[in-house]
């Protein structure tokens, strides 16, 4: 399956937001162009996250931006979203079976060589790989760096986006040392503007003339 382009993955969390500000920040992230969304609502009873699944419908939906649940892989067809983001604990528990076709576009949270591995042989479209700097949304997890973040990428059957404290500057150094994007959460939703957020990662994912 064919990744959303521009190779921007946002991670939308309600809980990195003031409240009333989740659903205006993305909105605004959506206008100014990002166009791939996955919704990490966790705390939530099922019912609280179902309710807000469809309220960022309302808004991915006619923009044409795919959302991906960070949650069960059989909530993507009744909750009417576009795939899934595996956990590596979902990940494990999945080894030796396939992906299903109602899962929709697949992702696997990834951390080492053997989480990669696993995803790849579930059948997943790309891996998110972190932390490759230091990141407030897991203190005190060792990063990857640069040039071993590099090697991962180079071992991978699968596309592979950088994540864990991405700004626009190391997005280019990322994709230079071949990831296929970057994923961002802090660095859009907590910045003072997200929308000029955006505009900056973009025009560092941007292809070089």
């Amino acid at each position: 399956m064919a990744l959303p382009e521009p190779r921007l993955y946002f991670i939308a969390d309600p809980s990195r937001c003031p409240p009333g500000h989740f659903l205006p920040h993305l909105q605004a992230v959506i206008d100014a162009g990002v166009s791939w969304v996955q919704l990490r609502a966790k705390g939530l009873a099922e019912q609280e996250s179902r309710a807000l699944a469809a309220q960022v419908l309302a808004i991915t939906r006619p923009a044409g931006a795919r959302l991906l649940l960070n949650g069960d892989p059989a909530q993507v067809a009744a909750w009417g979203a576009d795939g899934v983001q595996l956990s590596a604990a979902q990940l494990a528990h999945l080894a030796g079976q396939r992906r299903q076709a109602d899962w929709g576009l697949l992702g696997a949270s990834c951390h080492d060589a053997a989480e990669l591995a696993a995803a790849a042989a579930v059948g997943c479209d790309f891996a998110l790989l972190s932390p490759v700097f230091p990141t407030a949304t897991h203190p005190g997890a060792p990063a990857l760096g640069l040039e071993r973040f590099a090697g991962l990428v180079r071992q991978a059957a699968l596309p592979v986006l950088a994540l864990g404290g991405i700004t626009p500057a190391r997005a280019a150094a990322a994709l230079a040392r071949g990831a296929a994007g970057v994923a961002v959460l802090g660095g859009i939703l907590e910045a003072p503007d997200p929308r000029e957020a955006v505009t900056a990662y973009l025009a560092a994912l941007a292809p070089a003339a």
